[in-house]
């Protein structure tokens, strides 16, 4: 196979890739270069030039400018072995096998697109790699990646049932996501679809799990899940619901991994002592992009209250009876004074409650509403 033959990168070169990012509008601030050698390292501001003396063939650079050249995907998430931790580097997996990208200005939003790569494709490409620096770590991690999801949130949920049990996962192998079933003729009638496409197939215990973002609360959608639901019922699926409010509020998701696990016969023998707690950081783990977004909205208001009442005080109304009265707190008030609850990382005892009733996770779940699923 050809080779491409690499030199020491040129100060013309560093401004031909720097110019083709600004195009695309990455961060061209810091580029990070590939070198072979030692002799071809240079040390020149916004350049951090890494050397390796593998090489790879042809097929694993995109030229972009001539004389510059990008690491294809497979590539790119062989090196992020090396600087990702087992959890991320799942997740990035996840991410380029899955059918849709992350924003790059906000991590919470995302679009569909197709797959980058496939675990076929990735795990063929690590073995041949064997010996690289972090080829272990990423087969490894490639183990408990699914192809296929649709959303982020799929991808946390899924996840929560691959990743190993030591890591507050459930250790599930035998799953595949969106995942075709036909319908049988015999059970036409039952339903418009001819294939029903299932988030996440437990094989072993023929479950189909289902995660139900905000558009499902439309009256026609939830007449076409419980049409969905019957019918696999009927074709001899169990059928087990996952809605964003039972995926953030801990007390309930835990109920629903409950669920998961005895239909998976996965017994409490099987699992750490310290399982509970396990599963929380890995639940807060894969929602913690949510769990931000909510911070810096709470922020924001709090910010924006403060503004409100800075504002109120230096123009007050004279002739009003009422001045000096409390306000009485509508939703905005109510929200920003939250915000002075939230302080320190998302960790497994932070779900005080705000009062009688409410968690920090029920005013998350009310910030993002119709914004992010």
């Amino acid at each position: 196979m050809e080779k491409i033959k690499v030199s020491a990168p040129t100060t013309s070169d560093l401004e031909a890739a720097r110019a083709w990012l600004n195009r695309k509008n990455v961060d061209s601030e810091s580029i990070h270069v590939l070198t072979f050698s030692n002799n071809a390292k240079r040390h020149r501001k916004g350049c951090i030039c890494h050397c390796t003396r593998y090489t790879f063939d042809a097929e694993s650079y995109l030229e972009l400018e001539p004389n510059v050249y990008i690491v294809d995907i497979k590539l790119c998430a062989l090196e992020a072995a090396a600087d990702l931790n087992l959890s991320e580097l799942v997740e990035y997996y996840f991410e380029i096998c899955g059918s849709y990208a992350l924003g790059t200005s906000d991590e919470t939003q995302y679009r569909e697109r197709p797959a980058l790569t496939s675990v076929e494709e990735l795990r063929a490409f690590f073995s041949e790699a064997s010996g690289y620096r972090g080829s272990n770590k990423a087969l490894k991690a490639l183990s408990y990646v699914r192809e296929g999801c649709r959303s982020p949130l799929e991808t946390a949920f899924v996840m929560m049932l691959t990743m190993p049990k030591s890591m507050g996962g459930l250790a599930i192998r035998a799953i595949k996501t969106d995942y075709p079933i036909p319908v049988p003729k015999r059970y036409a009638a039952l339903t418009r679809r001819t294939v029903f496409y299932l988030d996440a197939l437990l094989e072993n215990s023929m479950t189909d799990i289902e995660y139900n973002g905000f558009y499902h609360d439309e009256p026609e959608q939830q007449s076409i899940d419980e049409e969905r639901r019957n019918t696999l019922r009927n074709m001899g699926y169990a059928v087990i619901t996952v809605s964003r409010h039972s995926f953030f509020k801990q007390s309930a998701f835990r109920r629903v991994m409950e669920a998961i696990r005895i239909r998976e016969k996965i017994w409490p023998g099987r699992l750490p002592d310290n399982f509970a707690i396990l599963q929380e950081t890995l639940r807060q783990f894969v929602l913690r992009r949510y769990f931000e977004y909510g911070r810096r909205v709470l922020e924001a208001l709090k910010e924006e209250e403060a503004a409100k009442r800075e504002i109120a005080s230096q123009y007050p109304q004279a002739d009003d009876p009422s001045i000096n009265d409390v306000p009485e707190p509508d939703d905005m008030q109510h929200v920003g004074a939250l915000a002075e609850e939230i302080n320190g990382p998302w960790e497994c005892d932070m779900f005080a409650k705000i009062d009688e009733n409410r968690t920090e996770d029920d005013t998350i779940i009310d910030l993002i509403e119709n914004s992010l699923f």
